[in-house]
């Protein structure tokens, strides 16, 4: 008497499904494989819909190669010995990591880069209290950014700004008080 063969089955813990990586970061691959029959002895890896690797079945973490800025997939597959499969796939995004230059801070408003995080803090001193209004904009004029808090003197606001989506290129930061200009400064992405 047989049992019925039970078919692998894949864990994809890392990269995090919708996960951003850094560029400069590198791209850990987790997994494990688990066959209830014993019977599934490796996993093949493919990286964007071609072919990377196959590894022996068990609990593995692969240093990947790495990859371009953009959306990135990652799929693997197992088989057992009866041709029964499993397959898992995750889906994350490569950003860049930005260089940011800041020109002219102001005491009423201060830029901090933060690189490591692909983000700017915009630090604020307002004079009163009332609607603050934060735009970023392009050399272009385009909008890129606009925030709106309340403003309560006399603390200090510290106002985190996601810059990873932030074309190469200079940037103007606007303060606006009561929809009157506060502050502006100048930043550079490269």
């Amino acid at each position: 008497h047989t049992m019925p063969n039970c078919p692998p089955a894949i864990t994809l813990s890392a990269p995090v499904f919708g996960s951003l990586i850094k560029q400069t970061d590198s791209i850990r691959i987790q997994f494990s494989l688990n066959d209830p029959d014993n019977n599934a002895s490796f996993v093949e890896i493919y990286v964007n819909n071609r072919y990377y690797t196959t590894v022996l079945a068990g609990t593995k973490t692969l240093k990947l190669v790495p990859l371009p800025v953009g959306e990135h997939i990652i799929s693997i597959y197992a088989f057992d010995s009866e041709g029964k499969g499993h397959e898992k796939s995750t889906r994350f995004r490569v950003v860049s990591t930005v260089n940011v230059k800041i020109e002219k801070n102001t005491p009423l408003m201060t830029l901090f880069p933060n690189p490591a995080e692909n983000r700017i803090t915009i630090s604020i001193n307002p004079p009163t209290d009332g609607n603050l209004r934060i735009e970023i904009t392009s050399t272009a004029g385009k909008s890129v950014v606009r925030l709106e808090k309340v403003a309560t003197t006399p603390t200090a606001m510290e106002i985190p700004v996601d810059i990873s989506y932030f074309s190469r290129g200079t940037y103007v930061v606007t303060a606006y008080l009561r929809n009157k200009r506060l502050a502006q400064a100048k930043m550079i992405v490269n």
